[in-house]
């Protein structure tokens, strides 16, 4: 157990020795921290044998050891551990409590590129001792040097320190990878390396709850109460998902700094809003369920853009049994897809608070700050909050969600799933929620004995019959799933094959209605229209606007303009209609038609004056050769429809 590592190096500082010790262990586990946070301080109360009887008999007071920790991650020579060693030691050999020896500066100093003298008449200097027999060195991440440093060479240069001068060393890696790296070639040279410098290989196991204790008592435990206490209160679910995710305090370190931040804009968010006081337990722990194997997946290299997707999928789903249904044994994981992988690694026996929570995934991610504005959106949509209130409905569905709805008794839970009924039959619900409704209540095997047709026919009739009280759903085909061991999922699947039903006309219902906006802006800013219309990548563009617009309407509209604007309009079918930029564009062509033709009965009218018909004509010349240019994409158009 790691309660015997300190106890153990301790031991080993006691007696006398010629060799290094290695806590050895998988990267990113704790090792170093629970050195520096448990070992280290106890050596650092160790009086060195003997100090006491030092020539200055004045100080009767014991010297104890001091701990020198060198990283070799990247190193690339010896040169770079001596002077990393050098300019850890000097500070405290420059300290007026501490007494070097010359032999030390000189054995550090050996290959540095300084000359040493240099240093020796700032310090007070001891020529009888090695220097080492005040320290602990540790030499961690001998795992994570350079390539290019062989390994022999670090190892020689160690064997030098315990062998010759009697330093005091222990090292910190995964010895497994050090044995990797010297073998090779098949052949077991590392251990006739390791044979020459390691006396004692301790094993260092990952210990996910005491350095949980250590972290949160030691950075939040006083300055942010609130939120240790919080943590504290949820230590298992956090333990347990590091544990799933290989044991790395790297991970555990990432999400809590992180976390703090979340939790304590969201608490000033709470303390605003007094509306969502009766959640914010709820909102608590979804936040703590979203953002803890968001950070971890982050924090690994597993989250990126292409599988966002499939996370929001995961936490919007309301379907309990999809936390089952994606679970598999560790061996069937090879053809799974990530949401799979994920949710085995996190949803397994556990239950959680489910919220896809945008804000805290941007934070996490780098693309923005977590602010209470951000989060409020969020929580404003995900509670429904309408006039700064939560619906009724929208506390029936929390009230009977995963996994709330087994604290109530039968007769409890049929009247709150009732009253669902009755708010789902009004209308009185988003568009997005009848899925939901008909699972909650028909679910556990029809607990409650509806009539599953009649209550399918009641919630599809409520659909169509409150079709003016909803809002577009966005992205409606991807974020209703509905996983496929769910109860009674053919019945689902009519009701949402009708709310995408419904939804196609709210759809088409927004796009009549904005190019109804484009129109009355088309008409009453002529000029600016055009112009912007014109900028690349405009709104309007790529896009056939034309063909939206009410072509009677706007054809004539054109044709009353003053001449030097009918002249501009001209200009911009020309800009507008290009050889290799209007392949999106075809289906303007009707417009344009009507437009001509149009134009042809004016060209007719006797009452037109010469200057008018230039005008015309000219207008109709632009007319023919975007007509030209549009029919050849409108051909391709075709070819490609009747190949498929």
């Amino acid at each position: 157990m790691n309660e015997n590592i300190t106890g153990r190096i301790i031991q080993y500082l006691q007696v006398k020795s010629n060799y290094a010790i290695i806590l050895s262990g998988e990267y990113g586990i704790g090792k170093t921290h629970f050195l520096k946070t448990v070992v280290f301080p106890k050596i650092e109360e160790i009086p060195i044998q003997g100090s006491d009887k030092e020539e200055n008999k004045s100080d009767t007071k014991p010297k104890n050891y001091k701990t020198i920790h060198v990283s070799l991650f990247g190193v690339k020579s010896i040169e770079d551990i001596q002077r990393a060693l050098f300019l850890e030691i000097y500070p405290w050999f420059k300290s007026k409590t501490a007494k070097v020896s010359k032999g030390i500066l000189k054995s550090v100093g050996q290959f540095f590129s300084v000359n040493i003298e240099d240093f020796i008449d700032t310090l007070e200097v001891d020529s009888k001792k090695s220097g080492f027999e005040n320290l602990l060195i540790c030499i961690d991440d001998i795992d994570r040097k350079n390539k290019s440093l062989d390994l022999s060479e670090v190892y020689g240069y160690i064997n030098n320190l315990v062998e010759n001068l009697g330093a005091k060393i222990i090292m910190i890696a995964n010895e497994d990878l050090l044995r990797k790296e010297v073998n090779e070639k098949g052949e077991d040279l590392y251990s006739t390396l390791r044979e020459k410098v390691i006396g004692i290989t301790i094993p260092f196991l990952p210990d996910t709850n005491r350095a949980f204790d250590q972290i949160v008592d030691t950075n939040y435990k006083l300055v942010e109460p609130a939120y240790s206490e919080f943590l504290k209160a949820h230590q298992q679910e956090i333990v347990n998902a590091i544990d799933y995710a290989d044991y790395n305090l790297r991970n555990l370190l990432f999400f809590l700094e992180h976390f703090k931040v979340v939790f304590k804009t969201a608490s000033e968010y709470f303390e605003e809003n007094p509306e969502v006081s009766s959640y914010v337990d709820k909102l608590k722990k979804q936040l703590l369920s979203f953002t803890l194997p968001i950070s971890i997946e982050y924090k690994l290299g597993n989250l990126t853009e292409h599988n966002i997707a499939e996370i929001q999928e995961l936490y919007t789903n309301d379907f309990g049994s999809n936390l089952n249904s994606m679970i598999f044994d560790d061996e069937e994981t090879k053809d799974k897809s990530y949401g799979e992988v994920f949710s085995n690694k996190y949803f397994k026996n556990v239950q959680i608070e489910k919220n896809f929570i945008f804000s805290v995934l941007v934070y996490i991610l780098g693309k923005d700050e977590f602010t209470k504005e951000n989060y409020a959106y969020d929580i404003e949509g995900y509670l429904r909050i309408t006039n700064n209130q939560v619906p009724a409905s929208q506390q029936l569905i929390m009230d009977l969600s995963y996994w709330s709805c087994v604290n109530y008794s039968e007769v409890e839970y049929r009247e709150k799933t009732e009253n669902l009924i009755e708010y789902i039959k009004n209308g009185d619900v988003q568009l997005d929620q009848y899925i939901t409704a008909f699972h909650y209540a028909t679910r556990f095997e029809n607990l409650l004995e509806f009539d599953l047709e009649t209550l399918k026919e009641d919630f599809i009739n409520s659909i169509h019959a409150n079709i003016d009280k909803f809002v577009e759903y966005p992205n409606a085909e991807l974020r209703l799933g509905i996983p496929y061991d769910t109860e009674f999922k053919n019945f689902l699947i009519d009701i949402k094959n009708e709310i995408l039903s419904v939804n196609d006309k709210l759809h088409e219902k927004n796009i009549m209605k904005h190019w109804q906006d484009e129109f009355l802006d088309f008409k009453e800013h002529y000029d600016r229209f055009l112009e912007e219309s014109k900028v690349m990548n405009s709104s309007t563009s790529f896009i056939p606007y034309l063909s939206y617009f009410p072509e009677e309407e706007t054809a004539d509209f054109i044709l009353k303009l003053p001449n030097s604007q009918i002249v501009s309009f001209s200009y911009y079918i020309r800009h507008r209609y290009k050889p290799h930029s209007a392949e999106s564009l075809f289906q303007d062509s009707s417009f344009l038609s009507l437009l001509k033709s149009k134009v042809n009965l004016e060209l007719e009218n006797s009452q037109k004056d010469k200057i008018d018909k230039k005008v015309l004509n000219m207008i109709n010349q632009e007319i023919d050769n975007a007509l030209i240019i549009l029919a050849k994409y409108q051909n391709e158009d075709n070819n490609l429809q009747d190949d498929e």
